[in-house]
């Protein structure tokens, strides 16, 4: 990680040397932007990406252009693409935050252990970060270390408060090791709310299953996932919970 750190940071000095974008130019660029991530949060990804990638031939190795490709990418599932996009946007642009968030995200799903490896380093370079906090908390539960996961959320929600995920994610790590109706109490208001995520959700559905409530915990899932959709989602949510409960 010290390695790639130090090779960003090299070509991104490189590079810096010789841009020389023209301050018209990066304005129309900024506003066109703008106008992707409008179209983004509309459910235009598809579209967008193609566009985005005309864009990118344009501006080759703009980070703003390629983290918005990398994001894309994530959220349809192209997650090698995605990886090779958020890189190429570091070494553009290393310290650029939400680029080392989304291939840190990409990584807690496929490889926690290099998910831990990489926040070991961002919680230094981000120091006082609650969410990249909560994102370590996560890689921790997910390398079955939950004691020190729940340290860290409680500094988490210490120093943003209104961080609710840090919250579910405090419960259901407490779910997971062994405290079982601590970490359900914890999350109901959360998973109850109108405006809950699916995540949140899931989380709770967990925890109800960890308490032996599986029938509560389909209908919880049924609330917002078509009825065919329940039975595998059960069954993933149970088997994470085999593997990672240690209660």
């Amino acid at each position: 990680m010290r390695d790639y750190l130090s090779s960003v940071v090299l070509v991104a000095g490189v590079l810096g040397l010789c841009s020389c974008a023209h301050p018209a130019n990066t304005a129309a660029l900024e506003k066109q932007l703008a106008v992707y991530d409008i179209e983004i949060k509309n459910g235009e990804a598809i579209k967008i990406i193609s566009d985005l990638n005309r864009l990118n031939y344009e501006n080759p190795d703009n980070p703003e252009i390629l983290l918005r490709l990398a994001d894309l990418n994530a959220s349809l599932g192209r997650n090698n693409a995605a990886v090779q996009l958020y890189k190429k946007c570091l070494a553009q642009s290393p310290d650029l935050r939400d680029a080392w968030r989304g291939l840190v995200k990409i990584y807690l799903k496929s490889e926690p252990g290099q998910a831990l490896s990489l926040l070991e380093k961002m919680k230094t370079l981000y120091p006082g970060d609650a969410e990249i906090l909560n994102d370590y908390g996560v890689a921790l539960d997910l390398n079955g270390r939950y004691i020190e996961a729940q340290n860290v959320y409680a500094t988490a929600i210490n120093l943003d408060p209104t961080l609710i995920s840090a919250e579910v994610n405090l419960g259901l790590s407490m779910a997971l090791s062994g405290q079982k109706e601590k970490g359900l109490a914890l999350i109901r208001p959360y998973a109850q709310a109108a405006d809950a995520t699916p995540r949140t959700r899931e989380n709770y559905a967990v925890a109800l299953i960890a308490n032996g409530r599986t029938d509560e915990a389909r209908a919880v899932l049924s609330d917002y996932m078509p009825p065919a959709a329940v039975p595998g989602m059960l069954q993933k949510l149970t088997d994470f919970l085999k593997v990672h409960n240690s209660g």
